[in-house]
């Protein structure tokens, strides 16, 4: 069963690849599994939303917000997702190969086995985040930092 969270314009018709769900209020909803790839989620509350294993490749999710979203094994390859909050966000086994993280707020966020091969981290804010496990070119924390991340102890 599909919940879609807050907004009752929308239908579970709507949740599809290429869909335009700019400003959507999604919060809390389960919609695992999804396919939402080059969605337009721009703005979109999807925070506390289950988003495991959804496909969100080449999706602008710019200025959305994931706190405590779960997105598990999802694929990000490619997604936009500057000045996103994703407090809290659990993005185990994620796919985030080629996305824009540039000022995403990371804080709180499980990375662990997150693949962010040729991702633009330039000022995501990676406070108090669990990462382990990291394949690619970040190997560690500081590699990522290094890119231009802030972290607690930058500021």
């Amino acid at each position: 069963m599909v919940n879609l969270g807050e907004d009752d314009s929308i239908t579970e018709d709507a949740i599809h690849a290429g869909a335009d769900l700019r400003g959507a209020k999604l919060g809390d909803a389960n919609i695992r599994d999804a396919d939402l790839d080059d969605a337009d989620l721009r703005d979109a509350d999807l925070s506390g939303t289950d988003l495991d294993g959804a496909e969100l490749n080449d999706a602008d999710l710019t200025g959305a917000d994931l706190t405590g979203a779960k997105l598990r094994d999802a694929s990000l390859r490619g997604a936009t997702l500057g000045d996103a909050t994703l407090r809290g966000a659990d993005l185990t086994g994620a796919d985030l190969r080629d996305a824009t993280l540039s000022g995403a707020d990371l804080t709180e966020a499980d990375l662990t086995a997150v693949d962010m091969r040729r991702a633009n981290v330039y000022a995501a804010r990676l406070e108090n985040i669990t990462a382990s496990d990291i394949p690619g070119e970040y190997t560690s924390l500081s590699e990522i930092t290094q890119k231009g991340a802030v972290r607690d102890s930058d500021h």
